[in-house]
């Protein structure tokens, strides 16, 4: 680079170039002594949103300078995704990692989104019996709570689950549908079945797509259950619709004849 040409320049920040064989800050001292001023080179950093929303003006960065990535500001693609980091190249970020700027290209840093997952958790709280499995599920999606498969302490009957955080909660009966936004526990609570607390269980028989009625779509879902289908998945506690422990053919037919009105069988959606 010649020495005598007049380019912009600043003191405070660190260059890259060369001036008579002299590279980055002590360029620019060789510049200042000789009453030279010396060109910091630049590129810029490009924030793409990866199918998230909303516009980042791109940053123009010095050469030889480190740069602390910033936060995401973008709005997630969708709700239950959450931002996992920036992407440039191969090398995944988070903010205010510190990048060192050596090259004249532009650097693109990509926004990663990902499902942000909960797991709830069951215990038995004095009961015994196999554990129960957890629910691994994405935050703000619906789960459905499990039949109880504890064995319950001596003379005491299961009355719901309870949040383990605050247990003094209304009861949690299986089938009851929650959404998650992080992980939860609950425990099993038991009490004596002559206790006039006993909750009555609700649970709703026959509701397999979980909208506000039970109709024939419901009645489909079961039919197509007990015989066999594959990729039918129903919630158990939903559909021993008869309650003798077991999901049979005669479920499908009282579910069929319920939502087509015979008289009677209201009986065992009360």
């Amino acid at each position: 680079m010649n020495p005598d040409c007049q380019i912009s320049s600043s003191s405070d920040i660190n260059y890259f170039g060369t001036i008579h064989g002299y590279a980055g800050s002590k360029a620019e001292e060789y510049a200042q002594n000789y009453n030279r001023t010396f060109e910091a080179f630049s590129t810029k950093l490009l924030l793409d949103a990866n199918n998230g929303s909303g516009t980042v003006e791109d940053t123009v960065i010095n050469l030889g300078t480190e740069y602390a990535l910033p936060e995401c500001t973008f709005t997630a693609p969708v709700p239950e995704k959450t931002f996992k980091g920036w992407k440039i190249g191969d090398v995944v970020y988070q903010p205010n990692d510190k990048i060192s700027v050596t090259s004249f290209e532009d650097l693109t840093a990509v926004a990663l989104w990902d499902y942000s997952l909960c797991t709830v958790t069951f215990e038995p709280n004095g009961g015994s019996g196999e554990s129960i499995e957890p629910l691994n599920a994405i935050i703000g999606s619906t789960v459905y709570l499990p039949h109880c498969t504890f064995t319950a302490p001596d003379n005491l009957v299961f009355f719901g689950w309870v949040f383990k955080d605050d247990p003094t909660e209304t009861f949690y009966q299986p089938g009851d549908a929650l959404k998650p936004e992080n992980d939860m526990t609950f425990m099993s609570c038991w009490g004596d079945p002559d206790d006039p607390r006993r909750p009555i269980r609700k649970i709703r028989l026959g509701n397999f797509d979980k909208e506000d009625v039970i109709d024939s779509k419901d009645a489909m879902i079961l039919s197509r259950y007990v015989s066999g289908w594959e990729g039918i998945d129903i919630d158990s506690t939903t559909a021993d619709i008869d309650g003798d422990g077991e999901i049979s053919i005669r479920d499908a037919m009282i579910l069929t004849r319920y939502v087509n009105g015979w008289d009677g069988y209201d009986q065992y959606f009360k």
